[in-house]
C-alpha cells in the first residue's frame, strides 16, 4: 500500500499523458501509486499503458466515452486508491521533481491543499520533450521559462 495516491485524469491525448507520467518517475518522494482515470480515450492509451513499466505502481481505469464524465471516473479512482493521501492532476500537467514531497510535507488532517499551475500556450506545450523534463526545466524558475513568459507563451510563471 502506497502512502500517497496520484490520480491522473485523462482523455485521448497520449503524448501529454506520457510526459506527466515521466515527470512522476522523477519524483524525490517515491512512496506513491498512480491511477490513470480515463474518461473514454481511444485504444492507444490503454495499449501503451499495458506495456508501460515505471518505478511506481500504475493502474488504468477506463470508462466508455459517453461524453464528458470526468467526475465519474475520478470517483472510481478515489474508490480504488490505497494511499492515505490523494493528489489529483490532469494529464497535461508536468510536475516538478519535488511536487509530491511538497504535498506530503504540507498535508494536515481535514484540510485541502490547492495549487496553481503555469499555463503554457499550445505551441509551447507541444514542444515539451522527455529531455526537457529530465533536464529539470520544470523544477524551478529558469531562463527558458522567463523567456517564454516574456514572449507571452506562458502565464503565471
Amino acid at each position: 500500500m502506497a502512502r500517497l495516491s496520484v490520480i491522473v485524469g485523462t482523455y485521448n491525448y497520449l503524448g501529454y499523458l506520457k510526459l506527466v507520467l515521466y515527470s512522476l518517475e522523477r519524483q524525490s518522494f517515491t512512496d506513491f501509486e498512480v491511477i490513470v482515470a480515463d474518461d473514454g480515450s481511444e485504444a492507444d492509451v490503454g495499449e501503451w499503458l499495458s506495456g508501460y513499466s515505471p518505478s511506481y505502481p500504475v493502474k488504468h481505469l477506463w470508462q466508455e466515452d459517453f461524453g464528458f464524465r470526468k467526475c465519474r471516473i475520478l470517483n472510481r479512482a478515489v474508490a480504488e486508491a490505497t494511499g492515505e493521501y490523494i493528489v489529483f492532476i490532469d494529464a497535461d500537467c508536468i510536475v516538478a521533481r519535488d511536487f509530491l514531497s511538497v504535498h506530503w510535507g504540507a498535508r494536515k488532517p481535514g484540510t485541502f491543499l490547492g495549487g496553481r499551475r503555469v499555463m503554457m500556450s499550445r505551441a509551447v506545450s507541444e514542444s515539451v520533450t522527455h529531455k526537457m523534463i529530465a533536464e529539470g526545466r520544470f523544477d524551478s524558475a529558469n531562463l527558458w521559462g522567463v523567456w517564454q513568459s516574456l514572449l507571452g507563451r506562458i502565464k503565471y510563471y
